[in-house]
């Protein structure tokens, strides 16, 4: 990814199934991690065993196949950012803790502006979707196992969207 100024950001897949799910978004100077579906050890590995970079994780929803592998985000010292309904279910699965964000809130982490907002998933499930800004890549819009996007993005003039789609209930 870039923009015009020639500036890149890589985007590295670690996963994109049900077996586990997990991207960074790396500058030179900084990565940001979406979700925990994958092993913290393939993601040291991805960053050359540079984790100082990391700013922190944005976590999308509660199913294990995006946040199965939490608590060793957590354990290697990586915040992790998700809706207050994922954060309950996560610190019952591995008593760590994560921080809760408000949907349609900006909030900075490192040099990335993340803006969550709920996307529909199943019934019971709180599902994010983040709207993320880097000086480096401009905005990019990530979305994953829902059924639709319940908003229009025509005014923010994105200059990426990385949605994922892994389920067809048919």
């Amino acid at each position: 990814m870039g923009d015009e100024r020639g500036v890149t950001v890589k985007l590295i897949i670690l996963g994109s199934s049900s077996h586990g799910n997990g991207y960074i978004l790396e500058s030179e100077n900084e990565a940001l991690i979406i979700e925990c579906g994958i092993r913290f050890k393939e993601v040291m590995e991805s960053l050359d065993f540079q984790i100082s970079k990391v700013s922190g994780c944005l976590l999308t929803h509660e199913h294990l196949d995006h946040s199965k592998y939490t608590g060793e985000y957590i354990r290697r010292g990586i915040t992790v950012y998700s809706a207050f309904q994922t954060q309950a279910a996560i610190e019952l699965i591995t008593g760590e803790r994560i921080k809760a964000i408000e949907p349609m809130k900006a909030i900075k982490v490192g040099n990335f502006t993340v803006t969550p907002f709920n996307v529909p998933h199943d019934e019971d499930i709180e599902c994010y979707g983040y709207i993320i800004k880097h000086e480096e890549i401009g905005s990019l819009l990530f979305a994953t196992d829902l059924s639709y996007i319940p908003y229009s993005f025509k005014k923010m003039k994105l200059n990426h969207m990385m949605i994922e789609c892994n389920h067809i209930r048919e």
